[in-house]
């Protein structure tokens, strides 16, 4: 039970997050240092994940 006004948010998980990207959005995302963001670098499940997305979405825009 959670008191009174607050709620219990589920995160999603990283495959989550990527699915809900297109193309553009996958490589910014990639790419954040580049565009000033001060993150440390991807770990290599994580950059597994991207260049995996990344695949998905390159043959999908082959397939139409």
């Amino acid at each position: 039970m959670h008191p009174h006004g607050t709620f219990k948010a589920r995160r999603k998980s990283f495959e989550e997050i990527l699915q809900g990207m297109d193309l553009e959005q996958l490589e910014g995302f990639a790419n954040k240092n580049k565009y000033g963001a001060n993150q440390p670098p991807w770990n290599q499940k994580q950059r597994e994940a991207i260049l995996w997305r990344k695949m998905e979405l390159e043959n999908k825009r082959k397939r139409r």
